[in-house]
């Protein structure tokens, strides 16, 4: 079986449609940018993300200029019409680049446009390397990629927000309208489309199913990388979770925005100074009640260095001075050390009230004080989410913001070349927010696309564990000790009929001698199609073609 040598954009067919928060390798949150390709699905011209006329699309039917065998054949329907493929993207007002790599079949010609009825097109002899006809509203550059691979691009102004299209055409001088009469067994090769500002083709970005990126998260306080971040869809219920003083009512406090650095870096903290009252000293306002909860917000001492949160009956007490968590009830609590003296100061576990407040306390259990006026704390990163954990950071103004769920796969054609189906091993290091969130979290998992046939190694509870399933049926569950959250954690399953084995973190292995193994075409990473999400972090996923020993196992995961 041979090797595969791919990177993460190679392999990975990744999605999330809305931007996220992570830590950066400075220690500092940020926000995940949009792609610089505005196209969905770039190398998959099968997907119905392209709308197609005239033509059929068959996809990973050659070798791509990334050595991977992604291209995709584009067949012509017999008879006379317009021949495309087409995807909406790109607004109006600035100079936008269309870019596609292709290479001639049994057709020798294509032509990139955008709109409908305009001069923004171009035509590409793919036999010769040369453009031909160019309308008036664009220009058009070709540069070889090698084993006559094309990139083809055009450079226009789009008047209005429309398709961007690539078509077969008959010849290297047709006009926009590209309709012509075909055989139904002419070709070409595409692979890595790409749409974006600018007037020049960049660097060829690979999007699946979104336009965000993946994240790859970092230890705030030490910058160890931590992995690979895997979350399922959360919302952020409060509004204005960093202008906080132009969302929520100060009580018997001030409040004074861009009053210190936040854990973004950005001059964006709010200070809380108490009044000279003696009462509680808080910020806050009206919450859908009734939900099991997780608020959080992010917190640093200033001349006061205990924070109080409430929400009905349920409160916490933390020092900001060493993280420690203070007096709690009807609630879990919990501090992440963040950089520049910051804590994320999370209440969980808890049923809403009709209303949350947070502000400086005294000392512990201290919320009702005398204040002098003068003290206080600062504050930034409001964030209540449905929910037993807290999740990434998801920053609002006026209305609540929905991240939605990181969705990691391998599959075809990435899948095969390596993947045994008769026996392997499988070895996971990772780590999760939380342990007993839920019953069952993916960490990865051989499978069909579905839950009927996989092997996969989760999380049950707080008990790492792997099941065998078939048809819909368990074929063997084995399971270790239990691990505490934000652990780190190796665990390895060895496979083939009737032989399984599971260790993790070097314990005794455990093993079953019956059942039938799963035939499956993809590998999960964190999720199962966006259920059962990790919420943690993939430091590494391990393949070995081969029922690897026990003793081997417990090595591996030492």
């Amino acid at each position: 079986m041979p090797l595969v040598s791919r990177t993460f954009d190679q392999l990975i067919d990744f999605t999330r449609t809305s931007s996220a928060t992570f830590v950066g390798s400075n220690g500092l949150i940020q926000n995940t940018p949009q792609s610089v390709n505005l196209f969905t699905f770039t190398q998959e011209f099968d997907n119905a993300a392209w709308a197609k006329t005239g033509l059929t699309a068959t996809a990973n039917t050659a070798v791509a200029p990334d050595t991977t065998n992604t291209a995709d054949t584009l067949t012509a329907s017999a008879g006379t019409s317009a021949r495309n493929i087409s995807q909406s993207g790109g607004g109006s007002g600035s100079a936008l680049t269309l870019s596609v790599y292709a290479k001639a079949g049994t057709s020798n010609f294509i032509q990139l446009f955008h709109g409908s009825g305009s001069t923004i097109f171009a035509d590409f002899n793919l036999a010769s390397g040369v453009v031909g006809t160019v309308g008036a509203g664009a220009t058009a550059a070709i540069a070889s990629a090698g084993d006559g691979w094309y990139r083809c691009s055009i450079t226009f102004t789009p008047g209005t927000a429309s398709a961007s299209r690539v078509a077969m055409v008959s010849s290297a001088t047709a006009v926009y309208n590209e309709s012509w009469t075909a055989a139904g067994t002419e070709t070409i090769l595409l692979w890595g489309a790409q749409l974006e500002v600018g007037s020049t083709a960049t660097t060829y970005t690979r999007n699946f199913g979104g336009l965000f990126p993946p994240r790859f998260d970092y230890d705030p306080v030490s910058l160890a990388p931590r992995g690979l971040l895997i979350e399922g869809q959360r919302t952020n219920l409060l509004v204005y979770s960093e202008a906080i003083a132009t969302g929520w009512g100060p009580v018997r406090a001030t409040l004074t925005s861009s009053a210190g650095t936040s854990p973004s870096g950005t001059n964006t903290a709010t200070k809380i100074v108490e009044d000279t009252s003696t009462n509680t000293h808080i910020v806050g306002g009206a919450i859908t009640s009734g939900a099991v909860s997780t608020f959080s917000v992010y917190a640093k001492a200033a001349e006061r260095t205990w924070l109080y949160v409430v929400s009905g009956t349920a409160t916490a007490y933390y020092n900001l001075a060493t993280g420690a968590v203070g007096t709690t009830a009807n609630c879990t609590a919990s501090t992440v050390a963040m950089s520049g003296g910051w804590y994320r100061c999370i209440m969980s576990n808890f049923t809403t009230s009709t209303s949350f407040y947070v502000g400086p306390a005294s000392g512990n259990g201290g919320a009702i004080y005398a204040g002098d006026g003068t003290s206080g704390l600062l504050l930034w990163g409001l964030q209540l989410e449905a929910g037993a954990i807290a999740t990434s950071y998801i920053p609002t103004v006026a209305s609540q913001v929905t991240r939605t769920a990181d969705i990691a796969n391998i599959s075809a054609p990435n899948f095969a070349p390596w993947y045994n189906q008769s026996e392997g091993t499988l070895v996971a290091e990772y780590s999760s927010f939380a342990t007993s969130d839920v019953t069952s979290k993916a960490v990865t998992a051989s499978y069909d696309g579905t839950s009927n046939n996989r092997l996969m190694i989760y999380l049950f509870s707080d008990t790492p564990a792997f099941t065998a399933t078939v048809g819909g049926v368990s074929q063997a569950v084995l399971s270790t000790a239990a691990v505490t959250a934000n652990a780190t954690v190796k665990s390895a399953v060895a496979y083939r009929a009737n032989d399984f084995a599971f260790t993790s973190n070097g314990s005794t292995v455990v093993t079953d001698t019956s059942g039938s193994l799963p035939v499956t075409n993809a590998l999960a990473l964190g999720s199962i199609n966006s259920s059962i999400p990790f919420n943690g972090h993939l430091r590494s996923i391990r393949f070995y073609p081969t029922r690897l020993t026990n003793a081997q196992l417990q090595a591996l995961t030492t």
